[in-house]
């Protein structure tokens, strides 16, 4: 009975395990991107999960991120969210653009994993398990579109996977980044 008692207890390495697979980007996603509907309704998701909102310093990765969002005429700047779980932790982006007469909207949730060294095409896929197509456009990093399944709420129902080494003036990120968005426009619209 020891024996198997002490078998149960997770060891240092265990430990350290578990806090690298808590910081990553895919586990993020599920954790605040996931689900449906608009700002109003995801924000809390993601905070009922451990998620915190807080402004990223002017001078940071996800600090000029937000100041790009906002950046543009008043009317067309996109309501804000920034979360962070924990210094291990992705940092989550989300926003939403509302038509003039604030009937429509348009959400987007981004998870950044700014320390990962690259995207792990085999770990996309068996958290994924949905279709993937992959696409570049020009010189732009390679994406991957998740198809269908638990991603099926996005607009054109998919969520995208990249890796980005920022070496562009046009990114403002760099990292993992997962990122899905939402829309309460027709399909017929989007089309």
């Amino acid at each position: 009975m020891t024996a198997r008692s002490a078998a149960s207890e997770p060891s240092q390495e265990d430990l350290a395990a578990a806090a690298a697979a808590d910081a990553g980007a895919l586990e993020a996603f599920d954790e605040a991107c996931l689900g449906e509907g608009d700002l109003s309704a995801s924000l809390p998701k993601a905070k009922e999960n451990g998620w915190v909102e807080f402004t990223p310093p002017a001078e940071s990765m996800m600090g000029k991120h937000r100041e790009m969002l906002r950046d543009g005429p008043a009317f067309d700047r996109p309501e804000t969210a920034f979360l962070r779980k924990n210094s291990n932790r992705a940092e989550i982006a989300m926003w939403e653009t509302t038509t003039l007469s604030g009937s429509d909207y348009i959400f987007e949730c981004e998870v950044v994993e700014a320390d990962a060294a690259e995207l792990d095409l085999a770990a996309l896929e068996a958290w994924a398990e949905v279709p993937i197509k992959e696409r570049q456009i020009d010189d732009s990093p390679v994406y991957y579109d998740l198809e269908g399944g638990r991603f099926s709420d996005g607009l054109g129902g998919n969520a995208t996977a990249y890796f980005s080494a920022n070496t562009s003036e046009y990114q403002t990120l760099r990292g993992l980044i997962v990122s899905t968005n939402r829309s309460s426009f027709s399909e017929e619209e989007v089309n």
